[in-house]
């Protein structure tokens, strides 16, 4: 049993405390606290010190967390080890950037949606499914679902079959005196296989997609901060200033990006997740936002 405590919002750059407690699970379920187990502690997006200790005859293992500037979120992992024994267990915990300014976000509207397309032919045979979601933002404030299509078709001498699916996930919070977040995980992936016989063809395809956009103003002028992450194929976010219509960020891929939100001015941030496939192929896509304004 491993009990990991850090700040959620942290000032970047300055350290702040980071508890470790940990202990044997008894078999009457209580937990024995004891000296001896070996902690280690990794952290990316900031620093954690010290990387490695034992804990004291109640269980504490002390140290601090750095959140490094410029970065938008810290993740502590520690690693629990009790040599005796031999139980483990790994724990994390995440801190993000303390508000900065006094200003007020304003959500003004937005939606979560999501939309999957097969079809497959063969010959005169042909075969389709679709399936989609969308959700207004403002009436749901967290949101998850996923979807799954899928077709097939065969004559003679030719068949296809096409399938995707698509999972969509995330959050906004905007609770004052707290940094504002909106955080989405999207992850699609398609298949298609097409085999043709001499006389006639066979096609297949697929296609999933998902986005996921908030609308929003500012009272003062505020920073702001986007990451994303994933693999090669992640479509990314973009963060358009709709008072103009200026396009003030487009990330294609994984990158973080900082600037400046301006007072009395509307925005909108777009995240995009999709997977497509045609005859013979496959694709897959995983990504994950992070957009902050503190």
């Amino acid at each position: 049993m491993v009990e990991v405590t850090l700040a959620e919002f942290l000032t970047p750059g300055s350290p702040s405390p980071l508890g470790v407690r940990a202990g044997i699970r008894q078999p009457d379920g209580s937990i024995a606290y004891q000296a001896g187990i070996q902690i280690g502690v990794s952290a990316s997006g900031g620093t954690a010190s010290p990387a490695s200790g034992v804990t004291d005859d109640s269980g504490f293992f002390t140290g601090t967390a750095t959140l490094t500037p410029g970065e938008l979120e810290l993740v502590v992992t520690v690693i629990a080890d009790d040599p005796v024994s031999g139980a483990g267990a790994v724990v994390t915990a995440t801190a993000h950037p303390i508000q900065s300014s006094s200003g007020q976000v304003v959500v003004l509207g937005g939606s979560w949606r999501m939309n999957a397309d097969a079809s497959a032919q063969a010959g005169n045979v042909e075969d389709f499914d679709t399936d989609g979601d969308e959700v207004d933002l403002l009436a749901t404030a967290s949101y998850s679902h996923s979807l799954s299509v899928s077709a097939t078709a065969s004559d003679a001498t030719n068949s296809a079959s096409a399938s995707c699916n698509i999972m969509q996930s995330g959050f906004y919070e905007n609770i004052e005196g707290e940094p504002f977040r909106f955080q989405v995980q999207g992850s699609a992936s398609a298949l298609s296989s097409a085999s043709t016989g001499p006389d006639t063809d066979a096609a297949a395809g697929a296609d999933a997609t998902a986005n996921s956009v908030i609308d929003f103003s500012v009272s003062e002028t505020m920073t702001y901060g986007l990451t994303i992450t994933g693999g090669d194929n992640a479509r990314g976010a973009r963060l358009t200033d709709t008072t103009n219509g200026f396009v003030s960020v487009i990330v294609q891929g994984p990158g973080t990006f900082t600037g400046t939100l301006e007072a009395g001015r509307t925005y909108q941030v777009r995240f995009h997740t999709s997977a497509a496939a045609s005859f013979n192929g496959g694709h897959e896509d995983s990504t994950n936002l992070l957009f902050l304004i503190f």
